[in-house]
């Protein structure tokens, strides 16, 4: 079942607070009277700047530059905070105090209260007096915009604003049985989730995404594709104004959610359910109160919330509001939050890359990071400091805008992914909490089945997570090595192709392959099985030692050698391929792309032919001569006419009859005992003339071979 709100542009966000069961009492003169002596009471002295960092006159800056208005926290005076774990620590009573006490200052327009979750009042300082005035009392527990700059957190996601960054998949794939295709090495196959799957599928999970919304054009997210296939029975629910320009939130939301159907890739988590709310459409776009609006919605209906987002370092170091929102929903409701560590903003000096940035830097959240394809941490990514965390590779399949099966990176890719995960989680194990299934990701990564990963060794393990096997992905791809080998036939030969040590990848472990080599080559060893490596961990491996053909021309030609690896449980494969490049010699190797030529032309079978004439003259004496071609002399002949053996000689002394026409056959055995027939039907014509005399120049005729067969 898929539901549109259709309600929610990005600047029109606040009328939201209803939906989310944020209930507002709007500010006007028969709701809240100026009351001095209620603000007297709360205030006492002036004091302290409150929670958020940027000075007054950069916060004032801050406001103007988007709507001018201000969130303002409150809190009991003495208390350390307006909100903790989830709890307000001001009285109810003393909110609609604090509002009275605004309404009187002419420097203040008061827009709003929050009378049901958080303790905020929204007003607009019309002077920089009054700004400095709200952030010094003593019950404001912070003063922040109610606007930040919030950044995607994958570099090539609408890098520009307005891209939609729709970079096309080439890595290895793994193709299932439903005919979508995965990541393979640095994938699902490399993160063992295949063999997760086997376990739990995010079957009756909601998992809910506050990104750049969903696209229309990959078929993945319209009409009832979502709800197809193997991934039938399940509801998406899709919260936004209009489609997006950018494919950030659609791919986030794929590498979570997309259905198993047969038409493009597949989430991690393909059978749980999707809230997915539009918070911005470009790269850099307005958060804070937006964010935190986004995130009520999301999380009042999920139990996974995925974050791929972050403020952006050196704006603001963090929201107050939206961290309250998030403490909300993780303490009161057991809402998994999964926020991205950040990936650096393109034309940013990218400060502090050894934290994550905000969300993902709060304890409430499992900060995800990425990590290249030989586990180190790629140079643009932040990574999440010293809080607990998880690593996922980048690089993964996905769908975005347009059709096909296309890429992402950066830690947005991480974040996805590792949201799809939680929720496999949260249905293999209901009971658990929120900062149980961290505990479970963490604990049950990596480094916990040995993998000498490089970086943090927290790469997740999605199998070992949900009590499955701690598979890990299986290293190395089609390598190929050069040496030189002597064969009988062929002098010096260029042997490209020593060993061939291609692994499985992820899966159960009950694996087979296939090779094919084009041309076939001469394969001197074979290995199919379980090996162990330096490290102490062990592998499933296919090996085969290939001595090369040259080309019987003895120029270099391009040989394609291919191996499938099949999970014979899961029925899933991997295919791969590699061009060979084959040379007679060393000295004589020229790059090439010509396919091999293949063998020597075979030499043209022996046949047999008759020569004479084409036809003959009556009652007379004829000569007919044989002979044989591409056989192995002496040749033996037996010449038989209708039928009766007349002559074992290469010549046939033939007598005609009166009329009709005769039938003479040949048969040729060389010395090898192959044999060949040639056969003739010269008919009685009273003006034909015998071969020899139309050589001997008596008379012009025709001339013949008269047959030939092989």
């Amino acid at each position: 079942m898929k539901t549109h709100l259709p309600i929610v542009r990005v600047f029109s966000l606040l009328s939201l607070f209803a939906v989310s069961a944020c209930q507002r009492d709007l500010v006007s003169s028969v709701d809240i009277e100026p009351n001095k002596s209620a603000v007297d009471s709360l205030a006492g002295k002036q004091g302290p700047q409150g929670r958020f960092a940027l000075s007054d006159t950069a916060l004032w800056n801050a406001i103007k530059e988007t709507d001018g208005i201000v969130v303002v926290g409150l809190k009991e005076v003495g208390s350390l905070r307006g909100m903790l774990r989830g709890k307000a620590t001001i009285a109810r009573q003393n909110w609609k105090l604090a509002a009275r006490g605004f309404i009187q200052d002419h420097d203040l327009k008061l827009i709003s209260i929050d009378s049901v979750r958080y303790p905020v009042v929204r007003m607009k300082p019309l002077t920089y007096a009054g700004l400095q005035r709200i952030r010094r009392l003593p019950f404001v527990d912070y003063v922040e915009p109610n606007m930040f700059k919030v950044a995607l957190a994958s570099g090539d996601g609408c890098s520009s604003g307005s891209s939609n960054g729709d970079d096309q998949y080439h890595d290895p794939i793994i193709t299932l049985p439903s005919g979508d295709v995965v990541s393979a090495t640095y994938g699902p196959g490399g993160m063992n989730v295949l063999n997760g799957w086997l376990l739990a599928t995010g079957q009756g999970v909601t998992v809910g995404v506050t990104d750049t919304g969903l696209g229309s054009g990959n078929g993945e997210f319209d009409g009832g594709a979502f709800s197809s296939g193997q991934s039938s029975g399940r509801t998406l629910t899709n919260l936004q104004d209009s489609y997006p320009s950018c494919s950030h939130g659609t791919r986030i939301s794929a590498l979570a959610t997309a259905p198993m159907n047969g038409l493009s890739t597949v989430g991690v988590a393909y059978k749980s359910n999707l809230i997915s709310v539009k918070q911005a459409d470009g790269e850099v776009s307005p958060g804070g109160q937006i964010s935190a609006i986004v995130i009520d919605i999301a999380a009042d209906s999920s139990r996974v919330v995925v974050m791929a987002w972050g403020f952006i370092p050196g704006y603001t170091p963090f929201s107050n509001l939206v961290s309250d929102a998030i403490d909300y929903h993780y303490y009161n409701r057991d809402v998994m939050f999964v926020g991205a560590a950040g990936t650096c903003p393109i034309g940013s000096s990218c400060p502090n890359m050894g934290s994550a940035v905000f969300p993902a830097s709060k304890e409430e959240v499992l900060a995800v990071t990425a990590a290249g394809s030989d586990g180190t941490q790629p140079s643009n990514v932040y990574n999440y400091g010293s809080k607990s965390g998880i690593t996922a590779y980048t690089g993964l399949a996905t769908v975005g805008l347009i059709p096909g099966v296309l890429s992402i990176g950066g830690s947005s890719a991480a974040t996805g992914f590792i949201g799809g995960a939680a929720a496999l989680i949260r249905q293999r194990y209901p009971t658990l909490s929120a900062r149980g299934v961290m505990d479970q990701l963490i604990q049950t990564s990596g480094s916990v089945c040995g993998a000498p990963l490089t970086w943090r060794e927290s790469m997740v393990n999605v199998s070992a997570a949900l009590g499955g096997p701690c598979i890990l992905r299986f290293l190395g791809i089609l390598t190929i090595t050069d040496s030189l080998e002597t064969q009988d036939y062929y002098s010096l030969v260029h042997k490209t192709g020593g060993m061939n040590a291609p692994m499985g990848i992820g899966g159960s472990g009950s694996y087979s392959a296939q090779w094919t080599m084009s041309p076939e080559q001469i394969v001197t060893d074979s290995v199919n099985g379980l090996i162990s490596d330096s490290f102490g961990a062990t592998y499933w491996q296919s090996r085969k030692s290939i001595r090369f053909r040259p080309a019987f021309d003895h120029l270099p030609y391009r040989s394609l050698v291919q191996m499938v690896v099949n999970d014979t449980q899961l029925g899933t494969s991997d295919p791969r391929s590699m061009s060979v490049l084959v040379c007679p010699s060393v000295t004589n190797c020229a790059n090439t792309n010509r396919p091999y030529p293949g063998d020597p032309p075979p030499p043209p079978p022996m046949s047999a032919s008759i020569t004479g004439a084409s036809s003959v003259p009556p009652s007379s004496t004829c000569n007919y001569f044989g002979a044989g071609q591409n056989g192995t002399e002496p040749y033996q002949f037996e010449w038989y006419v209708n039928g009766t053996l007349q002559s074992t000689s290469s010549t046939l002394s033939l007598s005609t009859p009166a009329s009709g026409s005769l039938s003479i056959q040949l048969k040729v055995t060389d010395a090898d005992s192959h044999f060949a027939w040639a056969s003739a039907n010269p008919p009685v014509d009273p003006e034909a003339t015998c071969f020899d005399q139309l050589r001997a120049g008596f008379k012009r005729g025709p001339l013949l071979p008269l047959g030939r067969s092989h």
